[in-house]
């Protein structure tokens, strides 16, 4: 979706957000109500609403015409009952599948097939621009959602977008009302005859109720464990949800936790492919899927029997709205907090909302910024595999998300984080990411108290980064203030290689102790660190003082007798501390 449209990056997020409250508000009415009239009426009004359009309506398709059905902003009853033929106008394009269809004005647009009859309806309506998005329901086409204005112009990306978000959710709702209109018919018939169909009658009522409590879970958004942990009671199995690339996402127990098979993530991807649920060995797995994408998968640990597999098939159903509830908020979550790191960056005004957030993580004390990169990759992505590292390790110190922020920052992640926990919290998410063998390097900056501290500590916090870089280590994490002004040295060696280094200055003991297996190097290093105290000296290498100073010897044979002098003996210890912080 394109942020050109609006004149702020918030005003586009808060678009995206009301779109996000309607798609939620739409999955609402769905687990309230089986009124489809209601519910389709209703998602009428949201789209008029969230598109400022002068008119929105449904049209539903019969065997040769489409036809409005529901409708608000209409004036006349001419347009309010339209019928039309498959395939002319906006209404029959749209209304056969062939993808969006607009016309910027209607009346004079020659790559519509028009109809007499129609063309004075519209004109008396005084409609100009239409916009009309086909609604599929498993791949057969209903009908389709459309927006009309009595102006001439074109429709936005982000209208289109719109529009075509809120007909998937309609598609939902008329997929759901036609199973519970079918289901709830089947059971009156039943009950009418009351023959020997008890066991289909219990399964059909099993399949309304299980719609119920997943749509209860769906309408309180209270995430993929709650949805999981319902499922699997309303099953009456223990079962395990998969992401799309068959990572466990959650599980929902009610015996316990049985072990997850290898070939589970294979089982799930075979049941999309086929596109029915797929059995083996006593587990049954079948997948979310949204159009022609694998969302995720269900696999239910009981080789569940074919009456009821329709029930493991709703519970994936709903799973995949859920996945792309949940996939919508994450991403009105990091463009959010992308932006307050952006405004942060850039001494920028914060904009209201940016304020709040950046309160909202102040609120229990001052923060720390920390960097991370993932080792060998060219660019450090917050995959899934970082985040849930990251939000579980918060977790386990006590710290939600509304208490910490991360978000890719060009070849990094920029995170903020509670101060007094920081440290803590990543090296939790260092064990974890090494025990999912994968390498990190994390450097932490300055504190910020106020907005205007972030930027100064975020590029100290890049500063240890550079330098950590130029050191080649990996699964600890970096002060800045541990490396003093030897970390601005590090930081210039990392961006040239080839630039002057304190090393150059002590290679001769280097080298010397590689060849004859020596400790010239760390003796000269104690040494200097010590303020050249030779007895503390020999007590930390283990030695006899009398060792070390035959060891100076040799050193001032080697670097020079003058290396002890200044200002020579400045270049040689930040030499020694570099080595230092190499090879321990």
């Amino acid at each position: 979706m394109a942020t050109g449209e609006y004149s702020t990056r918030v005003e586009w997020l808060e678009h995206r957000n009301r779109v996000l409250e309607a798609v939620t508000a739409i999955a609402s009415l769905m687990a309230a109500n089986h009124d489809i009239d209601m519910v389709l009426d209703r998602i009428t009004a949201l789209t008029r609403d969230l598109t400022n359009s002068d008119m929105a309506y449904i049209s539903l398709n019969d065997a040769k015409e489409t036809f409005i059905q529901y409708s608000t902003g209409v004036q006349t009853e001419g347009y309010r009952h339209i019928r039309m033929p498959l395939g002319t106008g906006v209404l029959g394009k749209a209304a056969i599948g062939r993808g969006t269809v607009q016309t910027a004005d209607y009346l004079i647009d020659p790559s519509i097939i028009h109809l007499d009859n129609i063309d004075e309806i519209v004109r008396t309506e005084g409609v100009r621009a239409i916009l009309g998005v086909p609604i599929r329901v498993h791949g057969a086409l209903h009908g389709a959602l459309l927006l009309a204005n009595r102006t001439p112009g074109v429709f936005s990306p982000t209208i289109v977008d719109t529009v075509t978000t809120i007909a998937h959710h309609t598609a939902v709702a008329l997929d759901q009302s036609r199973r519970f209109r079918a289901v709830s018919a089947t059971l009156a018939g039943l009950r009418e005859s009351f023959d020997d169909s008890a066991e289909r009658l219990q399964a059909l009522q099993t399949v309304v109720d299980l719609d119920a409590l997943l749509s209860e879970s769906l309408a309180q958004r209270r995430g993929l464990d709650h949805f999981a942990h319902t499922a699997a009671k309303a099953l009456g199995s223990d079962l395990a949800i998969l992401d799309a690339q068959g990572e466990l996402a959650a599980r929902g127990s009610i015996h316990g936790e049985p072990e997850l098979p290898a070939f589970a993530s294979e089982l799930g991807r075979q049941a999309f492919i086929s596109g029915r649920p797929a059995i083996r060995d006593r587990i049954t797995a079948t997948a979310a899927t949204s159009n022609s994408e694998h969302l995720g998968s269900v696999i239910v640990f009981d080789p569940v029997p074919e009456q009821l597999l329709p029930r493991v098939t709703r519970t994936a159903v709903f799973l995949g709205i859920l996945l792309l509830f949940e996939r919508t908020q994450r991403g009105e979550e990091r463009q959010r907090d992308q932006a307050l790191i952006d405004d942060l960056l850039q001494r920028r005004k914060l904009t209201p909302s940016g304020a709040q957030r950046l309160e909202a993580l102040l609120h229990t004390g001052p923060l720390s910024v920390a960097v991370l990169r993932t080792v060998g990759d060219s660019r450090t992505q917050l995959d899934r595999k970082t985040r849930d590292s990251l939000s579980f390790s918060a977790e386990r110190h006590g710290i939600d998300g509304r208490r910490f922020l991360s978000v890719e920052h060009h070849d990094h992640i920029c995170i903020l984080l509670p101060a007094q926990e920081s440290e803590d919290i990543l090296r939790s998410f260092i064990s974890a990411m090494k025990s999912a063998a994968a390498d990190v390097q994390c450097a932490l900056g300055g504190r910020v108290d106020h907005a205007t501290d972030f930027a100064q500590a975020h590029a100290i916090a890049l500063t240890a980064m550079s330098a950590l870089r130029a050191l080649g280590h990996t699964n600890r994490i970096y002060r800045a203030d541990d490396l003093g002004s030897l970390g601005i040295i590090l930081a210039a060696q990392n961006a040239d290689p080839h630039a002057y280094t304190p090393l150059s200055e002590i290679q001769a003991l280097i080298d010397y102790d590689v060849a004859h297996g020596t400790e010239l190097t760390r003796t000269a290093w104690l040494y200097s660190e010590n303020h050249e105290n030779i007895k503390i000296t020999a007590g930390m290498l283990v030695v006899h003082e009398n060792t070390v100073r035959q060891r100076l010897v040799r050193i001032s044979e080697l670097l020079g007798s003058n290396w002890q002098g200044s200002p020579r003996f400045l270049d040689i210890r930040l030499g020694l501390r570099i080595w230092a912080l190499k090879t321990t």
